[in-house]
Order: structure tokens, then sequence, then C-alpha cells
């Protein structure tokens, strides 16, 4: 900003001048005696004073032009009526006068434009054909004029000014008061003058619901008889539909509905999101009865008279409890404030995929089921034609998500039977195609048994669907609900419907471009989700592949759990130290078996694997010194010091023999016996601490060959136990949520698991270490066999807990499915993959992966 605070000067100077000019009164260019330039239009770009009469030529075709007359010390601003303009309203003579137009007794006509309330006069057309009263709204219209009323107008507004708040309303929700208020101060901002501009408020308000309307109606296509292209869609509608979702005989062929299988269910399938939302409420207050919806019953609002009906012998009714403790829309919402509302809010169905409003309703007790049910029918009538199930048969699955599903499911079949009987002979058949789930983020909030029964992350068809777009939909419409609430009920819904309107059109602009972002980046998730497949399926074992592949993924009731493959089930909880004991125990396991081979090794493979330990002991030492802060670890870090310390002087004796060329580095890093200060920092001068010229002349290429393969053998160990380390992490991170209590339970479970975490961050930079060396050792850069490990790669989602909001779209890293492709070439990880893949992958899955490249 600091280059346009340095420009304040010259804007200033450029704003100024526009307050005058310096041709101002000098003789006009027509030359006419007395003609003088007074006259200057700031509404044109690049405008020049002239008298009256010249102005008024140069504005034929622009009448609503203010005319600025220079009253010698600064501009009067005047409608061109005042400098002797009448404007003529006619059918076809444009801004030509009308040969029978009575200008010597023109008509106080009131015409608001996008620069401000004009006063001006006006006369109508009076040629044959023309010239009636009940012409004149006719040819207002024919003008570009919207008429304040229908019989004997004295007042209109310019389609520019109508479609300009249009389209503003839709944008930024600005309210018709604010927006003529707006208009009226830019006829004038002096407030003396400001109250003598006419207010056309009370006229505006009730023709932009008209406009409205029409627009509605106009874009809908219902003008151009669209409904002959859409039979299957209700008469008359003028929602704007969603393009993406599948619709029999629009966008799906017809085969698809018959061909398409269980497995590629989600082709056919309908995804619903309902949800309720109070922001939209409607203020107690005293209505206009003839205030009715000009758009009752082709929005997403139903027909009042059938509706209210319901409302009176259904939802006032009803009484619902719910059972799920951690969750409960029904009786969480606080009736006091919704104290004065006649309408508490609405309750609305989008498209799950494309957040696209489909239908809704008004609540007026709280957000009841019934209501719910009501919106839902509104959507499944769509799709169903004179009562008949044949068209919501072409779905294989309607997907619909609720906030609590797990209570709207139980008795919703029972309910709409029994509250929609009209509906009787397709309702069955229909509630059985549906299958109720909860939207991600709002399933944390559920007890356990619902994270797994209505999670969309298990369930097979949902995909990427988390069905939390209804809420970003509420953001914006609840921005309208400050002037929603205060009007009448039928412009209420008229606006509303508006304004979803514009949601849903909004959405289809944008559709393309992000449906084709989805494809791209699910088809390169798709490669990497392959990948991972295959690797933990290999490195699993047929065996537990075959096992799992015959288990139903659906849950299963066993008392009063519901039992999931997908739950992790700890039937006895191991105490924080019998885990942190069976890591050493695997750990000692381990060094007692590579103890045992060492016995029957040569002395070359003894040595260095006894350097190889001494190098991880420094690594220990560090960390441990690091870590200490209390004099018992400072002195149990000496100890250790000095031991280490030991075993490194009689290792190096050792090395001396197998390596004399080593002997005057080896005795250079002796320095004095007694000096522990640098032993963690000793270096040991291993064959990987050399490049390859420099073991060839120290005669160390031996050596080198068996210490590749012992860091190789290292890098596999260290990944084992980091997978275990993270493992156990999460366990003990679940189980500290749900029992630790207290500060004290707190703090002690924290330490314990920071000490397990310490491990596991000890692991993995063993792996570092080894994978560096095995790259030095084959004087390579990178290699596939050994890859980078960062932060990321340690990742896995939690096996101990359900499924978190963007798991979905994270895949665990690649030491999880370590060491299946390790060893092979080019040709063998190509024929590995092949035999793999048909091992492991059924021919559905399969046929996916010709889509990869392209």
């Amino acid at each position: 900003m600091a280059e346009f605070q340095e420009q304040f000067g010259v804007v200033f100077d450029y704003i100024l001048a526009r307050e005058s000019h310096r041709s101002i009164g000098q003789p006009c260019d027509c030359k006419r005696p007395d003609a003088l330039k007074t006259i200057l239009c700031f509404d044109c770009f690049h405008s020049h004073p002239a008298c009256p009469s010249c102005f008024l030529e140069s504005h034929r075709f622009c009448p609503t032009h203010w005319a600025h007359r220079w009253n010698g010390r600064c501009f009067d601003k005047l409608d061109q009526s005042d400098l002797g303009y009448i404007f003529t309203f006619s059918h076809d003579h444009g801004p030509n006068r009308c040969p029978h137009g009575d200008y010597d007794h023109p008509l106080d006509f009131i015409l608001t434009d996008l620069n401000g309330v004009h006063r001006t006069k006006a006369t109508f057309c009076r040629c044959a054909m023309h010239g009636k009263p009940e012409d004149r709204f006719t040819e207002l219209l024919a003008c570009g004029i919207f008429p304040a009323t229908v019989a004997r107008p004295t007042m209109g507004f310019t389609f520019a000014l109508m479609e300009d708040f249009h389209l503003q309303t839709l944008t930024s929700k600005k309210s018709p008061y604010d927006y003529i208020e707006a208009i009226r101060r830019k006829t004038t901002n002096a407030v003396p003058d400001l109250r003598k501009v006419p207010n056309p408020y009370e006229q505006f308000l009730r023709v932009q619901r008209v406009f409205r309307a029409v627009t509605g109606i106009k874009r809908s296509g219902q003008l151009f008889g669209i409904d002959r292209f859409f039979p299957n869609r209700p008469p008359g509608s003028v929602v704007v539909a969603c393009f993406a979702c599948p619709e029999p005989g629009f966008n799906v062929p017809d085969r698809y509905w018959i061909e398409i299988d269980d497995d590629f269910i989600h082709l056919v399938q309908l995804i619903l999101m309902l949800d309720g939302h109070f922001g939209l409420q409607r203020f107690a207050k005293v209505d206009d009865p003839d205030d009715v919806s000009l758009l009752a019953g082709k929005g997403h609002f139903p027909l009042d008279e059938i509706y209210n009906v319901y409302v009176r012998n259904v939802v006032a009714t009803e009484e619902e409890k719910s059972t799920c403790s951690n969750f409960n829309a029904v009786e969480m919402q606080n009736k006091i404030k919704f104290r004065g509302c006649v309408i508490s809010g609405v309750i609305a169905v989008e498209c799950g995929r494309h957040c696209v409003f489909l239908s809704m309703v008004d609540l007026h007790k709280g957000e009841r089921f019934t209501n719910a049910d009501f919106a839902l029918i509104m959507v499944f009538q769509r799709f169903v034609s004179s009562h008949s199930i044949n068209l919501a048969r072409f779905f294989k699955r309607i997907l619909t998500t609720y906030d609590v599903a797990c209570q709207f499911e139980i008795h919703f079949g029972t309910r709409v039977l029994q509250n929609f009987p009209n509906l009787a002979e397709m309702l069955p058949a229909l509630v059985d195609l549906i299958k109720f789930l909860v939207p991600k983020m709002h399933l944390d909030g559920h007890k356990d048994n619902c994270r797994y029964r209505y999670s969309l992350n298990y369930f097979q068809g949902a995909g990427r669907t988390y069905a939390e777009g209804i809420e970003g939909s509420w953001a914006e419409s609840k921005q309208s609900g400050g002037s929603t609430r205060q009007m009448n009920h039928g412009h209420r819904h008229d606006t509303i419907i508006d304004f979803h309107n514009f949601w849903n059109w909004a959405k289809f602009e944008r559709m393309s471009t992000s449906l084709c972002d989805h494809l791209i980046s699910a088809r390169e998730s798709l490669k990497e989700s392959i990948e991972h497949f295959l690797g933990l399926s290999v490195t699993r074992g047929r065996d537990n592949v075959e096992k799992w592949e015959k288990m139903s993924t659906l849950p299963v009731k066993v008392g009063n759990e519901w039992r999931s493959v997908y739950r992790a089930y700890i039937l006895v909880v191991p105490s924080r130290e019998a885990v942190y004991l069976d890591l050493l125990k695997t750990e000692k396991a381990h060094d007692d078996a590579e103890a045992l081979a060492m016995k029957t090794q040569n002395q070359e493979t003894q040595f260095l694997n006894a350097g190889l330990k001494l190098q991880e002991r420094q690594h220990q030492l560090k960390r441990a010194q690091k870590a200490a802060s209390t004099e018992t670890e400072l002195g149990v870090v000496r100890r250790s010091r000095a031991a280490l310390l030991g075993d490194i002087r009689r290792w190096r004796k050792e090395q001396i023999q197998l390596v004399p060329m080593l002997s005057k580095l080896a005795s250079s890093e002796d320095g004095n016996e007694n000096d522990q200060t640098l032993v963690e920092t000793e270096k040991l001068y291993l064959p990987s601490d050399f490049s390859p010229a420099e073991r060839s002349q120290l005669g160390l290429v031996t050596l080198a060959e068996v210490e590749l393969k012992l860091r190789e053998g290292e890098a596999n160990d260290a990944v084992v136990f980091l997978c275990e380390a993270i493992t156990h992490v999460m366990m003990f991170r679940s189980v500290k949520e749900k029992h630790a209590r207290g500060v004290s339970q707190n703090t002690r479970a924290a330490k314990f698991i920071r000490g397990v975490n310490d491990r596991r961050n000890a692991y993995a930079d063993q792996y570092r270490r080894a994978r560096k060396a095995v790259l030095a050792l084959k004087a390579i850069n990178e290699s596939s066999d050994y890859p980078i490990l960062t932060q990321e790669d340690m990742y896995a989602k939690n096996a101990v807990n359900a499924r978190e909001l963007g798991d979905g779209s994270k895949t665990d890293g690649w030491i999880w499915r370590y060491g299946n492709l390790k060893g092979l070439n080019q040709e063998q990880r190509k024929e590995f993959v092949r035999e793999s893949t048909c091992f492991m992958m059924s021919m559905d899955f399969l046929s996916l992966i010709p889509y990869l490249g392209s």
C-alpha cells in the first residue's frame, strides 16, 4: 500500500478536478446566441460541457443520465426533465417523440435507475392501438422499465436496476432496503436534500419479488416447455437440478441400470444428504394473507395446503427420543432461542456428491424426524411417476446420510408407511433401497457402535464421500437469515428458493472443472492404493489374504455391541510395563539369534558385527546424554561411557590385527585412554566410512562385502521394530484416552508413551544410518530397495480406533509393505506384480488398471 500512499496528492488533484471544468461558462460549440457551456454529465466517459439544448440532444439515448448545471460555485444535480426533456414511453418510437403524444400535459413519473431516483416528466404513446391506460404496463416493459403497479403505473424501475439488484442479492445477500437506500444516496448524499428524494422501497419490495419469480421460471426452461424433455421430473418445477447425479432417461445409458452388478453399484447409486439448519427462521408477526408464494409447489418447498395438514396431524403429535447419548440432534437445540419464531428453521436434502439442493421443508417445532421424512419423500417423488416404483427401481441403492441416522432409521419405514398412505404402493420397495449412514465429521460424536455401523469409511460403494458438503451450503444460506426472518411467508419462500437455485447454478458452473480435478486426483491415488494393497497382501501372506477375503464386511450385532472386521478388539489390555518388556524381549531374542549365528561365522563377520553394535551404543549414549537431567541419570551416562570406552579399545586391537593398514588412523582416535568425553563421537573406521578407492587401497574390499550384508539386515530389522513401536504408540494413546483419569494417571501415561515414541525415533534413525552405509558400500546415491525414510512414511491409519476425518485421502507409509519387491530387477518386478495381481485382486479390481495410464 505504500506505493499508493505516495500518490495520494496526485489522486486528490484528479478528484478535485472533476468538481469543475476549464471550459465551463464559455460559448457552446453549437454557436447559438447566448448558448453557454453550463451542463456537464458525470455518467458519461470523457464528457465535455455543453449548453442545455446540446446536452439533451446528445443524451437522447441516455435519458437517465444526470445533468450537472454550474451555478457559479458548484454543480447542481438535475434530472433531464428539469431542462425540458419529456420521456416518451412507447413500443415503437424509441427516443423519438410520438406524433400524437400529449407533451403539453406530461405525467409526473418516478423512475429508478442504477444512478439514482429520478423525478421525471413522461408521456405515453397515443398512436393507433395504443394510448389506453391499460396499455401503460406493456409500454413501460417495452422500454425496459418494470412498472411498480399493473394499473396506471406512475413509478418504474429499469431492467438494468432489477438485474443488478438480483445479482447483488444472490452473491452478497444484500436486502432490498439496503440496496434502495444506496440508490437514494446516489441521487444525493446531503441529509437535507435526501429527505426530498422519493423512497420507492415499498414498491421495489413488491416488484423485485415478481422479477425473482419470472427470472426463475425463465431460467428453469418452463417458458420453453422443458417438461416434455424431462417427463420424470415434477411438472412446472423451477429447481435447478443436479446434472451429474444419475437420472433415468437423462445422463445414464439405459443398459447401465440392468448390466451394472453389485461391485459397480456406485455408478447407479443415488447419494443424498439430509440436514437441519436453524439460521433460516421466521419471526412471529402480523402476516399478509395475500402475500402468497409466486412459486408455490414449484421450488424446493412443498405446497402449503399439503404440508400444513401434515404438520398439524403428524409433526405436532410426534415425540422422538434418542438413545445415542453421545449425539442428540433432536433434543440438543435450545427451545428458548426459538421463542418468538413461528418457524425455527428448515431441513433440506442435497445430493451427496455435488451439494445441490433438492428439497426443503420448514421446521415449526424444532427438528423432528417427521419433518425429515417429508423432505426425503419429496426427493423420492421426483423419481417416481404415477405412484409407481418403476423409476425408483433404476437405482440399485439410495445412500442417505443424516447426523442422527442411527436413530432416524429405526422407525423410518413404519413412519412413512403410516404417514404417506397415498404412496403405499411404492414406499415398501423404495424403503428397501435406502441405506442410512452418518456424515464423517459428525460420526466422531457418536458411540463406538455407530462409528462402525454407520460409517461411510467402511461401506462398500461409498467411495470418498464425506457427506458434510451441506454444512458449507448452510454457511452461505445463513447470510440471508437476517432479512428472510422478517419476511412474510410467501416472500420468504420465494427468496430462499431463488438463493438456493443460484447456489445450485454456481455449483453447476464449476462442476466440470471440479469433477475433472477429482478424477485426475483419483487416478493418481489409485496407482498408489493398488501398490500399497499389493504390498500389504504379499507381506501378510497368501493364507491370511484368503482368510480375510472370506470375511463379511457388514457389521453384526453380538449382544449390545456391533462387531466389524474393521474394529480392533483388545480382549486383555496389556500393561505399559508388559508392552515395554515385550519390546525388550523381542530385541533380546533377535540379539540372541544373531549371537548364535555369529558362532558359525568367520572372524571378519564377528568383528564387523561387534563394530556395528559399538556404533549403535554410541548413538544410544548420545540420546541418553541429551535426555539426562538428574544426577542419577548423569551417573548412568558416565558409567555407560566408561564401559563403551573399554569395549572400543578392545575392539581396536582386533581391528589392527585384521587390517594393519588402519593402525595409524585407529591410533589417532585413541588419544588419551582416560578421556571419555569423545567416546560417543569417536570414528570406528568401518568399510562404509571410506570411498571405493580408499577401501581398495586399505584392503577393505572383503570386509565391505560382509558389512553390506550386515547393514542390509540392520535396515530390515530397524523397519520391523519401527512398525511395532508405531503400533504400540497407537494402542497406548487409545488406552490413555479411554482410561486415564486425573493429573497423575495422565502424566504417567504420557511419560510412558514418550518413552515408546523415543524408541520409535531411535529405530527410524537406525534405519537411516544403515541405509546411508548401504549406499556408501554400493557406491550409489539412491536405491529403490532402501528408500528415504521421512516423517510421512511413518504414518499409518489408527488400527485401534475408527477411521478419522481425512484418513481416506492418505495412504500408509511404505514401511508397512517393506520388503515385498526388494532385490528384484525391473523384469522380475513386472512379473511379480502380474502374478500377485492375479492372485490378490478380483477381476473387477483388475478392470481399473487399464485406466491408470490414461
